[in-house]
């Protein structure tokens, strides 16, 4: 992951966090749509940051966040130390105020070499 969409991702994850009133509903369900989408096909960041900026567009607040939180990630001069990222313990926070993943967007895995 290049730095550009990490801190794209952490500005948002960073908007989110300080946002005083809560995302509405049609909020939630298209940062959720998003974060399916990103996790299916993470190299196709064009359409998901496509998608990204227009929920941004949607909810001044969220944007203003992000765009300040987004200026000083860009204006740090080195990666972000791997001690001030997320870790397995934040993330499981994180599945926990999320919904459940839908059994019927699972696909099934079948072992071996495909033909």
């Amino acid at each position: 992951m290049t730095t550009a969409v990490s801190n794209t991702l952490l500005a948002l994850l960073l908007a989110l966090k300080n946002l005083e009133n809560p995302l509405s509903e049609e909020e939630h369900e298209a940062l959720t749509d998003l974060g399916k989408q990103l996790k299916r096909n993470p190299n196709d960041w064009n359409l998901n940051k496509q998608k990204l900026m227009a929920i941004l567009k949607a909810n001044d607040t969220l944007k203003q966040l992000y765009q300040k939180a987004k200026a000083k990630l860009d204006a740090l001069d080195r990666p972000i130390p791997p001690d001030l990222l997320p870790i397995d313990a934040d993330l499981k926070e994180l599945k926990d105020v999320l919904p459940p993943e839908s059994e019927a967007n699972k696909r099934a895995h079948i072992p071996g070499k495909p033909d």
